[in-house]
């Protein structure tokens, strides 16, 4: 006789689909800390998957559907061999790269220090952001 006890072992897939209001960011925090404590991610590479990610999304709700109805970001974060994530963050407004002011527009640079391999990709269908985050990369905070 064989006995078996079945646990649940969290999905190496995250995905969440949300309207680009900054009203959701919160949420959409909430539901990675879950994701990512079912994995037992440290804290430190937590905090950077999360402003890394909030980061992309912040830049999709602000700025792929200027005037016009806002429609949906979409965020795919993969936990690979090891100890890493890849991330994807899309949507399917119009890129408008923001205008330069002293006070914003640092959020690409936050990503591109946070993260390896950073990609964004915008065509008229939409704008995709791609990046690697692993442990070494994680930001030290107190």
């Amino acid at each position: 006789m064989m006995a078996v006890r079945l646990e649940d072992v969290p999905a190496s897939q995250y995905h969440r689909r949300f309207p680009a209001y900054g009203a959701e960011l919160r949420e959409l925090r909430a539901s990675m800390r879950c994701w990512l404590d079912g994995r037992a991610v440290e804290q430190s590479l937590q905090h950077t998957l999360l402003l890394a990610v909030g980061e992309a999304c912040a830049n999709s709700i602000e700025h792929a559907y200027r005037d016009r109805q806002p429609g949906d970001v979409v965020v795919d974060m993969t936990q690979s061999a090891g100890d890493g994530f890849l991330v994807e963050i899309r949507d399917s407004g119009s890129f408008r790269p923001a205008v330069e002011r002293d006070d914003r527009g640092r959020g690409t640079e936050i990503m591109r220090q946070l993260t390896a391999d950073f990609s964004r990709e915008s065509t008229s269908t939409g704008t995709v952001v791609r990046f690697r985050v692993s442990s070494g990369k994680a930001f030290a905070h107190d």
